[in-house]
């Protein structure tokens, strides 16, 4: 959800069933520029204490425009292909990512 001040109300921006947003950007240059990095659940077993084992099987990166009626307009979405890769900000015309190796040393 995003809250615009003027309108007074809150706009939202389905990305599909499962899927849950991980982290937000706004763009210092382009207020209206929204970057999120948002993963994809899945239930693949039921363990033997009752708990639901989770997988995420896909990220991605979804970029949305807020307009001045109060929407959320999508403008690009991304998979992130590499492991360990996620979404770090944004800076037209930039998307930045951040890549760890193994050990957790970012690249």
């Amino acid at each position: 959800y995003v809250y615009d001040v003027e309108l007074d109300q809150f706009a939202s921006f389905d990305c599909g069933p499962h899927h849950f947003p991980v982290s937000l950007f706004w763009d210092r240059e382009d207020p209206m520029l929204l970057g999120s990095e948002v993963h994809r659940s899945f239930e693949t077993r039921a363990v033997e204490d009752g708990a639901v084992d989770l997988k995420i099987n896909r990220a991605e990166v979804v970029t949305c425009f807020a307009t001045h009626e109060g929407s959320l307009l999508l403008q690009h979405r991304f998979a992130l292909t590499e492991e360990g890769c996620s979404l770090v900000g944004l800076h037209v015309p930039t998307t930045l990512l951040c890549l760890q190796d193994g050990l957790g040393v970012t690249q």
